[in-house]
Parts: structure tokens; C-alpha cells; sequence
């Protein structure tokens, strides 16, 4: 089996959102998620199965968008929740009641991290943007990265991984496999009069709901230090290399979508 081309399927996708009209598409999810899945099937360069890879990725971003967007129409009934239901891969009220019955398997030792990670997961609209509370022992191989503005970076490989589906017949979530991520130390930031619970805050209650940022998978602590890590998505470059190695085959349009 030829591997997936990751990279090719991201530029397709971009494309096809470069190609879309908003004037016919913006008011309307459901047309525009057809225009952008044919954009996808009518490209030459992918194969089959980075065609169905493509199309998944916008099947995701048309959930989220539903949820999101859309107050009352088109909602189903979940036959195993029996509540409505605006996602088609999967049901979001499901995620959030197996989510729920498992708050009392896990803790972080802070109430106020373990009331933030509560409140996120009981808003969650994906699988794939639940975030959690991660034990430590869950990570290996932590590397030091870098210095990324007042915190220091790490890489880590994350033992089981993110969720990225929900089994209808099992009822649960289910989890990618073990995968590399990142990890920043969070401190108290006195010139900018902010603490390490706020930066926190905000990574999750973001990450929770908008599926276009650098996904924020959870938190961890490290036992050494006592101080919290975020747990975030490994990218292949941050922004500004990515600018600076493309800044020749990128519109301006293309850019501010990056």
C-alpha cells in the first residue's frame, strides 16, 4: 500500500478552501461542505485513500461546524442517548455522557484544574478536541525542545494517545495509538500580571471548541517540579518557519490561513 502523503492531503484541503465563493458558501454549511468535498474528489494528484483521508478531516471540520453554527436545523435523535443530535460521524451528547461517568476515575490532585478539565469536556464537540487530564507516567521520552517565549518546550511520545473516534456499538471513545507531542511548562508570567492557571484556561477552553488552532490535548504535571504542562498537538514547523520556508508559493490569502 503506497503511505498516505499527509502533506499533500493539507495543501488539497487549503486549496479547496481557497477555491470556495464566499458570497454562495458562507450562509450556507451544507453547500459549502459538498462544494469542498468535490474540490477534493476531482484532484488528480491525491490517490483513493488520501481522497478518503481529505474527505474525513472535512467531514470533521462540517461537525464541528454544524454544532456550532447551527441552532435548530437538521438535528437528529440519537437512538442510543435518544437526544438530538447535529453531528453525522458521531453523537456529541454521547461523548459527553461516557466523559462524564468516567470524571470519578481520574484526578489531577487541584480542584480548580480538575473543575477546568470538567467544564471542557462537558462542552466537547469532537473526539478529537476532548481534552484531559494526563498522567506523567503516560509520557516518555521527554526531550528538551526549546525556550518558547517564558516557558521552556519539550517533545514527549504520549503512551495510548488522543481520542479520534467514538464506537457507536462500544460506546466509548477510541484512542489513535501512541504519538509524539509536545509539551510546554506553564509558570507564573509577573510582567504580563498572569498566572499559569489563566494560560491554562485558555489553551483548553479554546482547544475544546475551535478545531482551526494548534489542538491543545490536556494537561499533566511534572512530579519533579510540581509544575503543570500543557499538552499540545506536535506540528511539523511553527508559523514562522512555515512562513519563512513557503513565503514564495504563498498568497496572502494562503498565508493568513496557515
Amino acid at each position: 500500500m503506497i503511505p498516505i502523503r499527509q502533506e499533500f492531503i493539507n495543501d488539497a484541503i487549503k486549496e479547496a478552501f481557497t477555491l470556495e465563493d464566499s458570497n454562495i458558501h458562507n450562509n450556507n454549511i451544507d453547500r459549502k461542505h459538498e462544494f469542498l468535498q468535490q474540490i477534493i474528489l476531482n484532484n488528480n494528484f491525491l490517490t483513493n485513500e488520501e481522497k478518503s483521508e481529505a474527505t474525513r478531516i472535512l467531514n470533521v471540520r462540517y461537525d464541528r461546524d454544524r454544532i456550532l453554527f447551527i441552532n435548530n436545523g437538521g438535528k437528529k435523535i440519537c437512538k442510543l442517548c435518544k437526544l438530538e443530535r447535529l453531528c453525522a460521524m458521531h453523537c456529541e451528547n454521547c461523548i459527553r455522557i461516557y466523559l462524564e461517568t468516567n470524571f470519578s476515575n481520574w484526578t489531577s490532585g487541584n480542584n480548580n484544574v480538575d473543575d477546568l478539565i470538567k467544564r471542557c469536556q462537558r462542552k466537547s464537540l469532537a473526539p478529537h478536541m476532548v481534552v484531559e487530564w494526563i498522567p506523567y507516567n503516560n509520557l516518555q521520552n521527554i526531550k528538551y525542545l526549546k525556550k518558547g517565549g517564558y516557558s521552556d518546550i519539550y517533545t514527549a511520545d504520549w503512551i495510548g494517545g488522543r481520542y479520534i473516534e467514538w464506537d457507536f456499538q462500544q460506546r466509548e471513545l477510541i484512542r489513535f495509538g501512541t504519538h509524539e507531542v509536545i509539551l510546554k511548562r506553564l509558570v507564573n508570567i509577573e510582567s504580563a500580571n498572569r498566572s499559569w492557571f489563566e494560560e491554562a484556561e485558555s489553551h483548553l477552553t479554546i482547544g475544546s471548541k475551535w478545531v482551526d488552532i494548534v489542538p491543545c490535548y490536556g494537561i499533566t504535571l511534572d512530579p519533579s517540579t510540581n509544575d503543570y504542562m500543557l499538552v499540545l498537538h506536535k506540528m511539523d514547523n511553527d508559523l514562522r518557519t512555515h512562513l519563512r520556508q513557503n513565503h514564495n508559493k504563498l498568497t496572502w490569502k494562503k498565508e493568513f490561513k496557515s
